[in-house]
């Protein structure tokens, strides 16, 4: 059934298509339903092709063994052959890209659910729709592609993919757009920070492990950076007022953390994160979606409080939510993270300092805001009128938050053998990571983690229900205004890198296109003066000729003499 994995991107394509053309008659919600129906059908043959891709792997098992039968490439057409290269248009279907598909195509279709009452009454209703199917579409092209190539020198090559995965998945310096991309629809949000777009770095530094396990101190780089990035934007969240914003600052510090695990070569760690932190991010940013669906568009966090009462379903799942991200067990987001830990451990104890500290506050600042927005007093406007949302809406929730409670059951280490997702993905893997720490190191360091979540849960009880502890000096200006990055760039961009560009602008054309123009003069008047030299006429030519002739002779005479 594998040859069917072209279905899996083609279904949202067709959804794009038909609403491009019929959208605005198809109207809603039947244009929302159609979206939700292309999605869905793609996550059917998604699960379709996983099962073939199954059959493959115990067939190569029950036969000669090796790992050959684990994928599947299907070629749509000849793109571009080219002497003896040959460059085709094909899909790839292995344990790495049906990861990815699964999740994204299986939280993209809830998304999509979601957005049928979220959207409802929106102006450009069918052409949100549309472009969700788009998106859907081309973020399965890029896993499904079969395309990714590794060569060249593997530390020069691996450094240039942190920088092109960076800039994906938001790692310092290159993290600001995530946060500024919270303007626009809470389901796009979802989409772009918890099941598709941001993980893309992750999956293609994950995809290219063979370069990266070639090189020799790119891997302690990308670790590095991932540290910096998770600490970094853990404590801007920690001082944010507006409800997608925390949650925005928390997907670059859990981005991170999975560039943590890829440089201490935990990739299984790492797409283990991906999974989990596609289903409890999903369901925050779905959360604070209702929250704010509810409150009639209201998102800062200091005029809500107490909404569990009349928002029962979206205050239940997102506090399953927030106790999964902050690595409370059983909840998934403790399996995933605890690994990384480990391995951030056993790369140098430096970054695993950084990960628990990072951790701690993670904890915090997702009780900070589960307590702000559920539980205390009323703080929103009589007139408000918050309303639990409607089924559309509360059943993706609900599933997600299934999935954020029991998901790390695909690699838990502590179940006899049960590392489901490590076995699977070891065929894409040059070399799979294998954990150097004993029995009693690894349970150690889980008891220091969940201390610290449970930790960093308990100050925030004293701060923001109890009042024990004065929350106005738990907010500094420094790290309410993310350190001043933004305001920096827009002062420099607006003033001295104003005048820079012109004057870059101005030497441009006086210099570069100067001397352009320079050389087409030159040989304008080098062919100016060499035009009477082709007169046309015969006579010229053979007095030239002749001349040319005398020439060669008298110098051959001379070197003759010489």
């Amino acid at each position: 059934m594998v040859e069917l994995v072209w279905l899996i991107p083609a279904l949202p394509l067709a959804g794009f298509a038909v609403l491009l053309l019929a959208g605005p008659r198809l109207g809603e919600p039947r244009a929302g339903w159609l979206a939700t129906a292309a999605s869905a059908g793609s996550f059917l043959f998604t699960l379709v092709t996983f099962g073939g891709l199954l059959g493959l792997e115990s067939a190569t098992r029950g036969g000669a063994g090796g790992r050959g039968g684990r994928s599947f490439t299907s070629t749509l057409f000849e793109w571009m052959p080219i002497g003896g290269l040959e460059v085709d248009a094909a899909l790839l279907v292995d344990p790495l890209s049906m990861t990815m598909a699964l999740f994204v195509t299986g939280v993209g279709t809830l998304i999509h659910l979601y957005s049928v009452g979220y959207m409802h009454g929106d102006p450009k209703y069918s052409k949100f729709f549309l472009y969700l199917n788009l998106f859907l579409f081309s973020m399965l092209m890029l896993v499904l592609g079969d395309n990714a190539l590794a060569t060249g020198t593997a530390t020069a090559v691996s450094l240039l993919l942190l920088l092109a995965a960076a800039g994906k998945s938001a790692q310092l310096p290159l993290y600001v757009w995530l946060p500024d991309a919270m303007e626009g629809p809470t389901p796009v949000s979802a989409m772009v920070h918890a099941a598709t777009m941001v993980t893309a770095g992750v999956y293609l530094l994950v995809r290219l492990n063979p370069v990266l396990d070639a090189s020799d101190w790119a891997p302690l780089v990308i670790a590095i950076v991932g540290a910096a990035t998770a600490l970094f934007a853990a404590l801007a969240a920690v001082a944010q007022h507006d409800i997608k914003r925390v949650l925005a600052y928390s997907t670059v510090s859990q981005l991170g953390y999975m560039f943590l695990a890829i440089g201490s070569g935990a990739y299984v760690a790492a797409i283990f994160h991906v999974v989990t932190h596609a289903f409890f991010k999903g369901l925050l940013f779905l959360g604070s979606g209702s929250v704010i669906h509810g409150l009639g568009d209201e998102q800062d966090m200091r005029r809500m409080g107490a909404l569990r009462a009349v928002m029962p379903v979206t205050a239940a799942t997102f506090i399953v939510g927030w106790l999964a991200i902050a690595g409370v067990p059983p909840l998934s987001g403790f399996w995933s993270k605890d690994e990384i830990l480990l391995a951030a451990w056993e790369q140098h104890w430096l970054l695993w300092v950084v990960g628990l500290i990072t951790a701690l506050l993670t904890a915090y600042y997702m009780s900070r805001q589960t307590f702000l927005v559920f539980f205390g007093g009323q703080r929103w406007d009589d007139g408000a009128h918050p309303h639990e949302s409607p089924a559309t809406m509360t059943l993706p929730l609900v599933l997600l938050a299934g999935a954020a409670a029991i998901g790390g059951i695909m690699n838990l280490p502590l179940v006899g053998d049960w590392l489901v997702l490590e076995h699977f993905l070891e065929p894409v893997l040059a070399h799979p990571h294998h954990f150097t720490s004993g029995t009693g190191t690894k349970l150690g360091l889980a008891l220091v983690a969940v201390v610290a979540a449970l930790g960093g849960i308990a100050f925030a009880i004293r701060a923001w229900l109890q009042a024990r502890i004065p929350t106005d000096k738990l907010e500094p200006a420094l790290l309410e205004n993310v350190f001043y990055v933004d305001s920096t760039i827009s002062n420099f961009v607006g003033g001295p890198g104003t005048k820079a560009f012109e004057a870059a602008a101005t030497a441009d054309r006086r210099l570069v296109d100067g001397a352009v123009n320079g050389v087409a003069r030159l040989v304008r008047m080098l062919g100016e003066a060499v035009r009477p030299l082709q007169s046309g006429y015969l006579r010229h030519y053979a007095s030239g000729v002749a001349v040319g002739a005398i020439i060669l002779v008298v110098w051959l005479a001379l070197r003759g003499v010489s």
